[in-house]
């Protein structure tokens, strides 16, 4: 992917093979995905409980008169917000995956090998 930022144009033959790779790397370890994805969504959540039991069991005050209940919820607050993202974000890929089935990247494959197969005259190159 860098390389294509920096200048390296990757052929479409190119493109579908990695899709390819993705694919099989999918159908080959989706249960150990799974499993990983699943641990990873429950340590979050797990986490978010620990953070939130953490500041709501603060000290108000501590010797220097300085209320960190308030700063500790402003930086619970915004990593709380970022971790969210990250579980969102985790949860649609994963749901997504187990619903479709990666069936656009499927459909993406079968269309160039059933391109390939076809007479080289037919091809147009775009």
């Amino acid at each position: 992917m860098i390389r294509n930022l920096i200048g390296k144009k990757q052929s479409d033959w190119d493109d579908v093979e990695s899709v390819a790779r993705k694919l099989a790397f999918w159908d080959r370890w989706w249960v150990l995905l799974l499993i990983v994805f699943a641990i990873v969504i429950a340590s979050m959540v797990a986490f978010f409980v620990f953070l939130f039991n953490f500041v709501r069991d603060l000290n108000p005050n501590n010797a220097l008169g300085v209320n960190v209940n308030e700063i500790f919820l402003v930086v619970a607050f915004l990593l709380g917000a970022t971790l969210g993202m990250h579980l969102h974000a985790a949860i649609g890929y994963f749901a997504n995956a187990l619903i479709t089935g990666f069936r656009s990247e499927r459909l993406f494959v079968k269309y160039f090998d059933e391109r390939k197969t076809m007479d080289p005259k037919d091809q147009t190159h775009d």
